[in-house]
């Protein structure tokens, strides 16, 4: 993200390759390649032979992540009474137990007693939720998390020594963007109670009482059958007359 604060180097900027099997037996700190060119500056991103997408894409993407609030919810860093963890740092297993993420702080499994005020890798948060909050809170932020690593692919997050046992880089979520997060989290838990209930189905309303005097008895059988009873009836009667 430092490209944005050198102008030169962005107007030239034919790519960035991103090299996670590191080239170099002598370190363990992350290595990019970056090429320039002033007749073909494409500005594009790559991970290993993977293209990530143009400079201004991503940048944009990260940068619509990192706008926010920040003040929603009081969030007191590095208490180590704290009663919500925050995993800021990609851990080295292969499941997802050790990537960046917040949990409950009794989730946490991490000594209370070894926070301090400094740390910056696995920390203690205290909150003034209640717990249900707290927890619809918790998996919106993580939603939020996995969303934006898969945008913008990990290039914003701060690399960190070593690989993960599927050999991606680590990477280091900073605080001031969790905030963000977590803050957003806690606008949309909200914004889930405040839905309201949806209104129940209206009953059906009862069939009207049909008259037959005001209908068409054409279009009634039995009233067919009994009007040709009651002609045959009137028609047999002068004959019963006759012949009585």
């Amino acid at each position: 993200q430092y490209i944005e604060k050198l102008p030169l180097w962005k107007k030239y900027l034919h790519s960035v390759t991103i090299l996670e099997e590191n080239p170099f037996t002598d370190t363990e700190h992350p290595v990019c390649v970056m090429i320039f060119s002033q007749d073909n500056p494409k500005q594009e991103i790559w991970k290993n032979n993977k293209k990530l997408g143009k400079w201004s894409q991503l940048i944009n993407t990260h940068l619509m992540f990192k706008k926010g609030s920040t003040k929603l919810v009081e969030m007191k860093f590095n208490d180590p009474n704290g009663n919500l963890g925050f995993r800021a740092v990609d851990g080295i297993k292969e499941d997802s137990s050790m990537r960046i993420r917040f949990c409950l702080g009794d989730d946490l499994n991490y000594p209370r007693e070894s926070i301090k005020i400094s740390s910056r890798h696995v920390t203690y948060i205290s909150v003034n939720l209640e717990e249900s909050e707290l927890l619809s809170t918790i998996e919106h932020a993580n939603s939020i998390i996995n969303k934006y690593r898969e945008s913008t692919h990990d290039v914003f997050l701060t690399a960190f020594m070593g690989n993960t046992k599927e050999g991606e880089r680590r990477r280091r979520l900073d605080y001031r963007l969790a905030r963000v997060i977590f803050n957003r989290a806690n606008a949309m838990a909200k914004a889930d109670d405040e839905e309201p209930e949806p209104e129940p189905e209206p009953e059906p309303e009862p069939e009207p009482e049909v008259s037959h005097d005001d209908e068409d008895t054409d279009n009634i059988p039995w009233a067919k059958y009994l009007s040709r009873v009651l002609i045959i009836g009137a028609l047999s009667i002068p004959i019963i007359r006759y012949f009585s």
